[in-house]
């Protein structure tokens, strides 16, 4: 679900965008099948998530506006895979602490920036 508000009001802009995402679950095992056996299957979830994105922009001429923005304004980002009781990541990889691969908001978190426009 996608909620947005978009409202000017002189000079300035605010554009506010909140996705509702999830909730999302997949089935791991250390030999990367999905499979209980040989070894343990694991149900990794990520619950629902709701993502904000925000733009702030400012007019300064006719020709130029000025903003400043964020994607995934709250920084969320995925769980990390649990490890085993051998100390292995659940998913068969071979890297510790690293967030789940199937995460419906992406695993680099925030996005911020800003912009300059000019129209000619």
């Amino acid at each position: 679900m996608v909620i947005g508000i978009y409202y000017t009001y002189d000079m300035w802009s605010v554009n506010l965008r909140d996705t509702v995402l999830g909730p999302s679950l997949e089935i791991v095992s250390p030999d990367q099948t999905g499979n209980a056996l040989p070894g343990p299957a694991t149900t990794l979830h990520i619950p629902v998530t709701s993502i904000t994105d925000l733009d702030i922009g400012y007019r300064v001429t006719p020709a130029l506006k000025l903003d400043v923005g964020a994607n995934n304004l709250f920084d969320h980002r995925p769980p990390t895979v649990p490890l085993l009781a051998n100390g292995k990541p659940a998913d068969g990889n071979n890297v510790n602490g690293e967030p789940y691969q199937f995460s419906p908001f992406g695993i680099n978190g925030g996005y911020y920036y800003a912009k300059v426009t000019l129209d000619f």
